[in-house]
């Protein structure tokens, strides 16, 4: 039985370990990084996304995912998805990875997916993000920072009961870890 395990550790090993002509990179968590937008001008709060980035990368996941998950890469002129990559490398390390996702969408696809009431999901991981996210990393209006430009249906009371029922027990699974981290150093 042992020498089964160790068979496929080598072929698992050997899949890792296979060279690349481009950066593969390691396995883990990447998480993606919401972005924060100033409710009053509309613009990206580089300030508020320092510090989700800083934390997020502090929390022990292999890296972030930046402006591939959540539609607002679409909503940013190329302007702000340069300043946004640069201030989540400025934050987190030169030496933290970053998966960079990209828009190749047309203006009227970005409208109408903007618009779309179908965005509901992401009202409600911006809600999640704001109650959870937000006050660790020390960001104050975090739920009036994460509205889009262009406003997403709102999530029900129903959908923010679902959500916090989820996210407290993940909190508290997370301050009992940050615990466990302290008490190591």
């Amino acid at each position: 039985m042992a020498e089964a395990a160790q068979q496929l550790a080598n072929i698992a090993s050997a899949r890792i370990v296979r060279r690349h002509s481009f950066p593969v990179p390691e396995a883990g968590a990447y998480v993606p990084a919401i972005t924060f937008f100033n409710p009053d001008t509309v613009e990206v709060d580089l300030d508020a996304q320092a510090k989700c980035y800083t934390y997020l990368s502090s929390t022990g996941l292999r890296g972030l995912v930046n402006l591939g998950t959540n539609a607002e890469t679409f909503m940013l002129t190329r302007e702000e998805r340069r300043t946004l990559f640069l201030q989540a490398h400025q934050s987190v390390g030169e030496y933290y990875p970053i998966i960079a996702g990209e828009e190749a969408i047309q203006l009227q696809k970005t409208l109408s997916l903007a618009e779309c009431p179908t965005k509901a999901g992401i009202a409600n991981t911006k809600y999640a993000a704001a109650n959870l996210t937000g006050p660790r990393a020390e960001i104050k209006n975090a739920a009036a920072l994460l509205r889009p430009r262009r406003p997403y249906v709102e999530p029900t009371e129903q959908a923010k009961k679902r959500t916090r029922d989820t996210m407290t027990p993940i909190a508290l699974l997370e301050d009992i870890s940050d615990v466990v981290r302290e008490s190591r150093l």
